[in-house]
């Protein structure tokens, strides 16, 4: 994660400095300055006490009643921002649009329990991308909200402090010591009973070891009443070309988590004869690509793409994939393309089960994509009773103790049954159309993904748009879009290799994009 922060050449500001990074591995707060400062040393970290804001945030650490506290440093934009006359500025939206990504993953990657987000500019952009609506503290009651996890809490920028309100220092101190300490000892599991809080520490299938390779470039939030986010994500480039091999490399282990359930694993784990096989069985399982006249050919990348984003971004354990969902290997269109799970508090404190139904769709045309998956959505809310049935039926298969698979029972299939909502997962491939013919390998770096971000955004009045017209206004939809070459030919091109069990990846013809 920090040398991809440290090799970014995202937007312009590359050039003027390179990323003021901290250096901790681990923490249980962050705090979230706007942008860097020029730099004095190469060995400087951001917000240094050597700083009026970092003198102030080290006044605050001081004094935490727990000395085993860990903190990490950073901003949201981690280069230096300055204007045509060489001079510190704010950064721009761009700027902060396309450098959120990276403070995402140091989220993702440090796991804080708590992160203070710096002043307005900070906490109005990391809300926006969040789809995290902040009330803004009353006088120094900081207020916060809760997302994944993580408690994420707006607070006066200590610079406004030290040159307006210098008097007042020792009160911000207070307040800010205040909520530390409460969101420290708050037990984020006290309305729950001991089963179901460690139901939501079930851990995912896939190997998060790899999943680096997807950049997440963008993260926002869709107009609506709920909290449906898009999620933009990119493959690393190499010579103007997506790093399919890296893909290929993550996906082919991981296809033996996809295909088969926890109580399967387990046994192959405790079966050494068999561990020798498992991936040729696993492979043997995908639907084959016989013929490239074959529209449907290569569709399950995106099933394993989309089981593999709700798993490891959106931390949603598979309760079934698109394999277990069907009854043979050529199957192709039955019920969803994979259900998994998680769960969330409400206002009242009271555990509410998320059953996230899965849909994916790998077109050349992104709005063909967008079109498609709702009707797929649409069909399954209407119609599809298979996806239920087998959860009824083959529940403990998936579920190793018999315990958690009772509880996971008591919000699906029991009468009455607790607090649950459906909730859509949808993954969307599509055929890139920034081509950058005539830049520089660094410049189309830099192009692809602002003209990505941009390609997939003007796609949000659609979504709405399919939002209002099969009415399923009353879900909340998680989107995950990753840009390809020539998506249908990719995907075909990518899947032939895979079920024919070739260990490396090749180009074929893909050699120009």
């Amino acid at each position: 994660m920090f040398e991809e922060i440290k090799q970014c050449q995202k937007c312009e500001l590359c050039k003027n400095q390179t990323p003021l990074l901290d250096t901790k591995t681990e923490c249980q707060i962050m705090w979230v300055g706007l942008s860097a400062k020029k730099k004095k040393t190469e060995e400087e970290i951001p917000l240094s006490p050597d700083t009026d804001s970092g003198e102030l945030i080290q006044l605050i650490e001081k004094a935490f009643t727990d000395p085993k506290v860990k903190t990490y440093k950073t901003n949201l934009v981690k280069c230096l921002p300055l204007d045509s006359n060489n001079k510190l500025c704010y950064p721009k939206k761009l700027e902060i649009d396309i450098c959120i990504s990276h403070l995402l993953s140091e989220i993702q990657e440090l796991s804080p329990k708590i992160v203070f987000l710096l002043g307005e500019k900070v906490y109005s952009a990391v809300g926006r991308k969040l789809g995290l609506s902040f009330e803004k503290w009353n006088n120094y009651d900081f207020l916060y909200k809760e997302k994944d996890g993580v408690y994420y809490v707006p607070i006066f920028h200590p610079s406004y402090i030290h040159v307006y309100r210098r008097k007042q220092t020792e009160e911000y101190i207070n307040g800010v010591i205040k909520i530390i300490n409460t969101l420290l000892s708050f037990d984020s599991r006290n309305n729950l009973s001991h089963s179901e809080g460690d139901m939501m520490d079930i851990n995912v299938t896939s190997y998060s070891n790899g999943f680096g390779i997807f950049k997440k470039v963008s993260e926002e939030k869709l107009d609506g009443v709920q909290n449906n986010i898009l999620r933009l994500f990119m493959l690393n480039t190499e010579n103007k070309l997506f790093n399919y091999d890296e893909l290929y490399r993550y996906i082919l282990p991981n296809v033996v988590k996809y295909v088969f359930s926890r109580k399967r694993l387990v046994d192959i784990e405790n079966d050494p004869l068999r561990q020798t096989t498992i991936i040729l069985d696993a492979l043997s399982h995908l639907r084959p690509c016989e013929n490239d006249k074959d529209n449907g050919a290569g569709g399950e990348l995106g099933e394993i793409l989309l089981y593999l984003f709700l798993e490891q971004d959106l931390k949603a354990p598979k309760l079934f994939s698109k394999v277990e969902l069907k009854t043979n290997a050529k199957d192709y269109v039955k019920g969803s393309d994979g259900i998994h799970f998680k769960f969330r508090k409400n206002a009242q404190g009271e555990p509410v089960m998320q059953l996230i139904i899965g849909e994916a769709k790998i077109k050349n045309e992104l709005n063909e994509g967008i079109k498609d998956a709702f009707e797929s959505i649409n069909t399954y809310i209407t119609s599809n009773i298979q996806d239920r049935n087998l959860i009824d039926t083959h529940l403990t298969e998936q579920i190793v103790n018999e315990e958690e698979a009772r509880i996971i029972k008591e919000y699906i299939t029991a009468i009455p049954r607790k607090k649950k909502e459906t909730v859509f997962g949808i993954f969307i491939g599509y055929s890139i159309d920034y081509k950058g013919e005539s830049d520089s390998n660094d410049e189309y770096d830099r192009k692809i993904i602002e003209e990505n971000i941009q390609q997939v955004l003007r796609t949000r009045q659609l979504i709405i748009e399919q939002i209002i017209k099969y009415s399923v206004n009353n879900y909340e939809f998680n989107f995950y879009f990753l840009p390809f070459h020539n998506a249908m030919r990719d995907r075909r091109t990518i899947m032939q290799q895979l079920t024919r069990g070739q260990p490396y990846f090749t180009r074929e013809d893909i050699r120009n994009g």
